[in-house]
């Protein structure tokens, strides 16, 4: 379909289908098993990426770990996660889409978020334990898992462990993303994307790059891209337009309030699903 929230725009990047045929053993000698050549640095293709948010930072890091493409990132601020993946509060849990299409992905985004941990060296990533607690008076108070817990709880449980959920702060797996991604050769332009650019304005079937325009200048340019991808968030609507298809967005209108941690919850950190 090429309805998606997240587009990925012209052909796919490389997909290289292999095949196994079962066949008779036989004494002829086996000729070598034929490899696709790695992209030479002119033979690259290029990947525009609008956004700088966690999922185009993920997605520039990776791209241009995997040597196979050059990423070029583009985002309106002066840097990255200005928005929502600045903000949102990290929270990870393994087995909670247990039972849906998505599960898989699930259990490997748990273990990839400790992997990246290690290896962009990420300070506010835990496993923590994971709590339901209910405020109000009861003729048996639960004992607190935790011990800054306090106040009048009428229930108090585990509802899963260490094992199974984390917390990381978005911003900093967001930052520490794009810097590792620079490091590896990717590239940072800072402006507005207002459209994408095609080989063909009319047929619309090849793309070939973002339309920027600088914010201090007024100037427009076009982003050289021979496959871009779109992960502006609640931006990206604007692709609608773009791609003459329909991108609909829907949501949740909640508040996050930020607290600074105490001593005594950096010691025994925990998340909390509270009831009314």
């Amino acid at each position: 379909s090429r309805r998606r929230a997240s587009m990925l725009a012209s052909a796919p990047l490389f997909c290289t289908h292999a095949r196994t045929h079962h066949r008779r053993a036989s004494t002829k000698k086996k000729s070598p098993i034929a490899m696709a050549a790695l992209p030479t640095p002119e033979s690259k293709r290029t990947v525009a990426i609008a956004g700088g948010g966690l999922v185009a930072c993920s997605c520039a890091y990776f791209l241009q770990k995997s040597g196979l493409v050059d990423v070029v990132l583009v985002e309106r601020m002066p840097h990255v996660a200005s928005a929502a993946s600045g903000k949102a509060g990290g929270f990870l849990a393994r087995d909670w889409g247990d039972g849906t299409s998505t599960e898989p992905l699930h259990k490997r985004s748990f273990a990839l978020h400790e992997e990246l941990a290690k290896t962009l060296g990420l300070e506010t990533y835990r496993k923590i334990p994971t709590l339901s607690v209910l405020g109000g008076e009861s003729l048996a108070p639960p004992e607190p898992i935790v011990s800054w817990l306090d106040g009048d709880i009428q229930m108090c449980r585990l509802m899963d462990g260490p094992d199974g959920t984390a917390q990381v702060t978005p911003k900093e797996l967001c930052v520490k993303l794009h810097a590792a991604a620079l490091e590896l050769g990717a590239k940072s332009v800072t402006g507005e994307v207002t459209g994408v650019a095609f080989v063909d304005e009319d047929a619309k079937d090849k793309v070939r790059g973002l339309i920027v325009r600088d914010e201090n200048t007024g100037e427009t340019t076009v982003v050289a891209g021979d496959d871009v991808v779109v992960a502006m968030g609640p931006w990206s609507t604007r692709a609608s337009e773009w791609f003459d298809i329909d991108v609909p967005m829907t949501g949740i209108r909640s508040t996050s309030v930020v607290y600074e941690a105490n001593e005594a919850v950096m010691r025994e950190p925990a998340a909390l699903f509270c009831g009314e």
